[in-house]
């Protein structure tokens, strides 16, 4: 499965996602982990969150996902990490990862996963997670990172309204700032409510936590009728198999 518009929009713009949003999820890293465990960081791009864990964390044994060769490329000289190429929607790809780790870090990838309409988005979010889950071992734990947003109606504002804007450019067209835009991509944000309820339908495993960490609103966000964007933490653990 290649998702050229998607890997050809992060090799442009490759940011570097702000560690401190990982704050939460480093503690329960640090409380939970134990000699040896393992950590596989979805969607690492240029590979920052990963050198993160690795200093901050007792945990060496490391490894990237991505769909940017040229962002694992950046990741394995950075961290020196082994990497698998490929989309945490493809089934296929992942059943081709053999390995199992103790902590899955999918962060800041669900509303990145666009279909032609917002059901598809969604199921394409379930199967990330399903996905996710499976390169977990028994007992370990997927730790989901997402900015969301508050009410769904505004969620639904920003999905249309990216969609139509590219109907006519490929372009991000930029807003205020650097990553504020009503252009390319097209994001389909959850409501925290929404990823929470996701994840508790999962099968297989269990929410233990929810962190809900809350951002100042800028003008473009108060336009879209905000009431509230978080960082959204989500630690579940996986059950064992019965």
């Amino acid at each position: 499965m290649k998702d050229e518009a998607t890997e050809a929009y992060f090799n442009e713009y490759t940011p570097e996602y702000g560690v401190y949003r990982f704050e939460y999820a480093v503690g329960a890293i640090r409380r939970l982990c134990k000699p040896g465990s393992s950590f596989v960081d979805v969607g690492c791009g240029v590979g920052n969150i990963l050198e993160f864990i690795r200093n901050e964390t007792p945990i060496e044994n490391l490894c990237g996902i991505d769909v940017s060769e040229n962002c694992l490329r950046e990741a394995r000289a950075r961290v020196n990490c082994e990497t698998y190429a490929g989309s945490i929607v493809d089934a296929r790809f992942v059943s081709g990862i053999k390995k199992r780790f103790d902590f899955v870090m999918l962060a800041a990838v669900l509303h990145h996963l666009i279909g032609p309409a917002k059901r598809e988005c969604r199921r394409m979010c379930e199967a990330a997670v399903a996905n996710s889950l499976s390169l977990v071992k028994d007992g370990g734990y997927l730790i989901v990172l997402e900015p969301t947003i508050n009410p769904a109606f505004s969620t639904d504002l920003i999905y249309h309204v990216k969609r139509l804007v590219t109907r006519v450019t490929t372009r991000r067209v930029g807003i205020f700032d650097k990553w504020n835009n009503i252009g390319a991509p097209v994001v389909a944000y959850f409501t925290d409510y929404e990823l929470v309820d996701m994840l508790k339908a999962a099968k297989g495993c269990k929410v233990e936590d929810v962190d809900v960490n809350e951002r100042q609103m800028n003008l473009m966000y108060r336009l879209a009728l905000m009431t509230k964007r978080a960082e959204t933490t989500v630690l579940v653990r996986k059950t064992a198999a019965r």
